[in-house]
């Protein structure tokens, strides 16, 4: 074989599907065969380019599997998890050839090509083929091998071996189909030509000048990422993808029709189920809930963790059951909607997780606190003082602008790391361990308040929702906008008000922001201090910019200070809790 490239892997179409009773098993949820009438005619005429000697071989890419065995007695079966176009359209090829030879009275022939490359000699899962096609192409993969099949003689010729394809399921017309008779027509038109010395030509070419790699990866969760690096414009692969094969593979055995009611009834609902705010979160679940039995787990080995967990369990059931056991408390730290259905006490702690926007790195301890409330291990108030423990830290850190960094060290074995010592103290201990973790002290913290520029800060939304609460204020879910009262572009009558001096380093603090509605907001603009006060006191829905509007009759570099006193006093108050 002349190569194309230099991977001792690559090989022709002709080796790849004749390896000894090796099959390829496209996942049963896997996207249905799609390739298009423009790309089969590239194809034969790349094949008939060969033919013609325009050029010698032709490279079909790389076909991304993973290699497994359930026991010795077993084929040797491929997953694929990118490669499924061409596999199955040089199945298609070959089955029309093998079609196109028994009409003509070829049948010996026909056949050691059909039992070469068609079939493995040994049923798998009910089906002899070395394609075992996804759930929505059965029903045309097996009115194929019927079209074979119906030459008696050829049938004869195969013995003691048939083709026996997998149940139907799915439509009978569509891509599969039309390509398996386009390529019919094809070596019909190429008899026709050459005769059968003709058809002997192409298909010799395109098992022996036709190349692929083929990249068996030890560990599928690698596949995706093999995938999206070859393929930058397709449909990205996902873990969650790997998961639910594996869990469907349970039942493989299975007719088509219990696999998709199972999908329907169960799966699909537990699926949806992860959605919030227009997107789903199941995918971001996996790690964290991965983590919750093992604090060591490394974010590229969670497939081979879960399945590993899952080796044992063949009733989809369980598996589902055992995922969702963990889901309400990862939700509600995202969403904060109380899937839990905890009392408000608690209720409110991950409410505030989800407004301050928690970092997914607390997410295994969340979790796994939620769930011992539920199974009634742990009492609500005592997860809510943990909770308030963790919140203090976490807003300190964003306060002085730590980024989350390390704080994957910290959360994922924080709660294994209590030994049910669930005290405050406890956790306040457990996180200072971690001695390269900052934990800021309220003189770093009020400091932080008057000089840093918190504008634009993922925290600062919610700081100033916290601080309206703490003035009376209604609970809003958001501030809908941020107001700047030094305007970012003061004009010469603002410098002169404020102490041109201190601008630059005030406008973005927080004690010169204040809450506001998107419609005030864009109304406010450079406006003088004595007219946004007015606006504040008699437009604003939030209590603590209308006090503000009561408190201050001027805004300049003095009443900054004054307010950056007594926001840093609150902080410290609101979030008291230090490193020990």
């Amino acid at each position: 074989m002349t190569r194309l490239t230099t991977n001792s892997q690559e090989t022709t179409l002709g080796d790849l599907l004749s390896i000894g009773t090796s099959l390829y098993l496209i996942p049963f949820f896997q996207r249905e065969y799609r390739w298009a009438p423009d790309k089969v005619n590239n194809l034969l005429q790349d094949i008939l380019n060969i033919v013609d000697g325009l050029t010698d071989k032709h490279f079909l890419g790389a076909v991304i599997v993973h290699g497994r065995r359930a026991n010795p007695t077993d084929p040797k079966v491929f997953e694929v998890i990118d490669g499924q176009q061409r596999l199955t359209t040089a199945f298609l090829f070959i089955s029309a050839l093998v079609k196109i030879l028994s009409l003509n009275n070829r049948q010996d022939e026909a056949a050691k090509l059909a039992q070469n490359y068609l079939q493995i000699g040994r049923d798998y899962k009910k089906s002899n083929l070395r394609i075992h096609s996804s759930r929505l192409d059965r029903t045309m993969m097996s009115a194929v091998v019927e079209d074979i099949k119906h030459d008696e003689k050829l049938v004869d010729a195969l013995k003691p071996y048939d083709l026996n394809a997998l149940p139907n399921y799915g439509s009978n017309r569509g891509p599969l189909r039309n390509n398996y008779n386009r390529f019919k027509r094809f070596f019909m038109e190429e008899l026709e030509q050459g005769g059968i010395e003709r058809l002997r030509q192409i298909y010799e070419i395109f098992l022996n000048n036709f190349t692929v790699v083929q990249i068996d990866v030890l560990d599928p969760t690698d596949g995706p990422k093999i995938f999206d690096s070859l393929n930058s414009k397709q449909e990205p692969m996902k873990i969650s993808d790997l998961v639910r094969n594996e869990i469907f593979r349970k039942i493989s055995d299975e007719t088509p029709e219990k696999i998709e009611r199972i999908d329907e009834e169960v799966w699909q609902p537990f699926y949806a189920s992860f959605e919030f705010h227009g997107l789903n979160s199941f995918e971001k679940f996996l790690f964290p809930y991965g983590l919750v039995t093992d604090p060591n787990l490394r974010k590229s080995d969670v497939f081979i963790n879960l399945r590993n967990r899952w080796n044992d369990i063949e009733n989809p059931n369980e598996i589902i059951a055992s995922l969702d056991k963990l889901k309400a408390p990862y939700l509600d730290t995202l969403a904060g909607n109380n899937v839990c259905r905890f009392s408000p006490n608690l209720s409110t702690r991950f409410t505030r997780f989800a407004a301050l926007g928690a970092p997914s790195s607390v997410l295994p301890f969340t979790m796994q606190l939620g769930r011992s409330v539920l199974d009634g291990h742990v009492s609500e108030a005592t997860a809510a003082e943990l909770m308030d423990v963790v919140e203090s830290f976490l807003v300190r850190r964003a306060i002085a602008g730590y980024e989350p960094t390390g704080l994957h060290a910290v959360f994922k074995r924080l709660w294994p790391d209590l030994k049910n010592d669930l005290s405050a103290e406890a956790v306040s201990a457990a996180i200072s361990s971690h001695k390269t973790v900052t934990w800021p002290d309220a003189q770093e913290l009020k400091k932080a308040v008057e000089t840093r520029p918190l504008y634009g800060s993922a925290i600062t939304p919610y700081l100033l929702l916290e601080y309206d609460s703490h003035h009376g204020g209604d609970a809003h879910e958001k501030t809908e906008t941020i107001e700047h009262v030094l305007p970012q572009s003061a004009d010469s009558g603002w410098k002169q008000m404020y102490g041109e001096k201190y601008i630059a380093n005030d406008t973005d603090a927080l004690p010169n922001l204040v809450p506001c509605t998107g419609r005030m907001n864009s109304s406010l603009g450079n406006q003088a201090y004595h007219l946004k006060k007015v606006r504040f006191a008699s437009d604003s829905k939030f209590k603590s910019t209308r006090e503000f509007s009561a408190k201050f009759e001027n805004w300049n570099w003095e009443a900054f200070r004054v307010r950056a006193q007594e926001m840093g006093e609150w902080v410290i108050t609101r979030w008291p809790h230090e490193k020990p």
